[in-house]
């Protein structure tokens, strides 16, 4: 029989052979807010018969480091997280030593302070965590703060170079991932602004990772590195940040690429990198993030580069276009027989009109979503204005697409809308930065909109709105029990 001495009789649970461990914890957590004496707390963790990290991930902030570390035992493996909720000292790495064995996955948001690390190293033969696979840095890493992280089983790498101030440390850094893990799988490097000799690091070491296919990278100039890209032929996911011309002399061999993002200011070079993708990768992805594109033949040639690649399944372009027949052009698209999703971020653009929906409906008949914005992911120093989608519109998009289950939007509530016809196959409606003056003509339109309102997923994106104030959440979430801030 188990006994929790830290509780009144009258809150211990019913007597069973063995209590188990759910158990103990959700009557550890009811008293814990009444009872501040956590030696009681940490007596009562000790009765029970197996400790693992759902306690620990529960309990973390609540008792003291040390004596936490003193009482578990893990036995068992399970999934679980824990956070240093301060700067770690060396008697608290000392004591985590019985988990380091389990850690798969660590992120490093500071430095270790130079004490720390020589007393660990002489302790420890092998690295800290010998089983670790993910490793993500945030902030200001140096080079030696890594070492006692990478090991042989390391599959994923995230750190930002241009943090570090010292070219020798950058490049440091980049020699001890290539020494240690040439089987990495996926790799983020944030090397913006960084030094031309970092750059060419980075491609050294992307050569030596045959196996890479994931990987996310900011660099200066992109031409830089493009044809390096070239020679990593298990690359499956790639995105690209940065700015100068997206040009390479050599051919872009990568069979196995599905998706790609990139980012830039200057749209002028981007047809031409996809076109030089178009005999090789099998994208069903695409994302481009960049700037305006100015005029009609750029836009034909954009969307000339996209629709050579027929595989594609979702399309998301946020950029200044400033053709009027947006949705006519796209119909260049109608060879991508499976695009079933596009998102179309419209900064500065004019409304929609009926023939544009019309025409959107026309060239994807499998569309089954569809998110328009007015300014989203886009970059913030642009000034333009935010166009406003009526509802109107909203109405004749769900109308006319029978299969579309989710619809995103910019549009204006202010008004009580018109009484829509039933839309069975929709499930998410996802209000981007909309003005609602009144909760009461949304709520009426999603209950005619769907014939289960209750199941319908409303997500609302409330920061930049100015008629959705946070003291009337409470009234929109009473009229509107599914929606989500977010």
């Amino acid at each position: 029989m188990v006994n929790l001495i830290s509780l009144p009789p009258s809150e211990l649970p019913p007597p069973y052979p063995c209590l188990q461990i759910e158990e103990i914890i959700l009557t550890i957590l009811s008293n814990l807010k009444r009872n501040s004496n956590f030696k009681a707390l940490v007596a009562a963790a000790l009765t029970c018969k197996r400790w693992s990290e759902i306690s620990l991930d529960l309990l973390w902030m609540d008792i003291d480091l040390d004596r936490l570390l003193r009482v578990l035992s893990p036995t068992e493996l399970e999934r679980g997280s824990l956070r240093f909720v301060r700067r770690p000292t060396t008697w608290d790495w000392l004591r985590f030593n019985a988990l380091a064995g389990r850690v798969r996955s660590l992120t490093l948001r500071f430095s270790l302070h130079d004490s720390l690390l020589s007393e660990l190293s002489l302790r420890n033969q092998s690295a800290f965590f010998p089983r670790l696979q993910t490793l993500v840095a945030k902030g200001s890493i140096m080079a030696d703060d890594f070492l006692p992280f990478i090991n042989s089983s390391l599959r994923s790498l995230a750190c930002h170079l241009r943090s570090i101030q010292a070219l020798e440390h950058a490049l440091r850094l980049l020699d001890i991932i290539r020494f240690f893990n040439p089987q990495l799988i996926e790799l983020y490097l944030d090397a913006q602004h960084a030094s031309a000799g970092t750059v060419d690091a980075i491609a050294e070491l992307l050569r030596s990772l045959p196996h890479l296919r994931t990987l996310t990278l900011g660099v200066e100039p992109v031409q830089s590195i493009l044809p390096t890209l070239a020679e990593l032929p298990a690359l499956e996911h790639l995105a690209i940040y940065g700015e100068g011309r997206f040009s390479s002399p050599a051919a872009m061999t990568l069979h196995s690429l599905k998706n790609l993002k990139i980012v830039c200011r200057k749209a002028v070079d981007i047809p031409v990198f996809l076109f030089s993708l178009v005999p090789y990768a099998k994208l069903t992805k695409l994302q481009l993030i960049m700037g305006p594109v100015q005029t009609a033949q750029e836009m034909d040639g954009l969307f000339e580069a996209i629709r050579g690649h027929y595989m594609l399944e979702r399309l998301d372009i946020r950029s200044i276009l400033s053709s009027p027949s947006l949705f006519d052009d796209m119909g260049m698209l109608q060879s991508c027989s499976a695009l079933a999703h596009i998102t179309i971020s419209l900064l500065g653009w004019v409304l929609l009109t009926d023939e544009d929906v019309e025409a959107l409906v026309k060239n994807f008949p499998k569309l089954v979503e569809f998110t328009l914005l007015g300014r989203e992911g886009g970059y913030s120093d642009w000034g333009l204005p935010i166009p406003k989608t009526t509802l109107r519109v909203f109405l004749l998009i769900t109308a006319a697409c029978p299969l579309i289950e989710e619809v995103g939007l910019q549009i204006n509530l202010s008004a009580t809308p018109d009484k829509c016809k039933p839309h069975s196959n929709i499930k998410c409606i996802n209000f981007q930065r909309s003005y609602l003056e009144d909760p009461k003509p949304l709520a009426v339109f999603l209950s005619q909109l769907s014939p289960r309102p209750d199941e319908l997923e409303v997500r609302w994106s409330h920061w930049q709105c100015p008629g959705l104030q946070m003291e009337r959440w409470k009234e929109v979430v009473r009229l509107i029990p599914s929606i989500r801030r977010g």
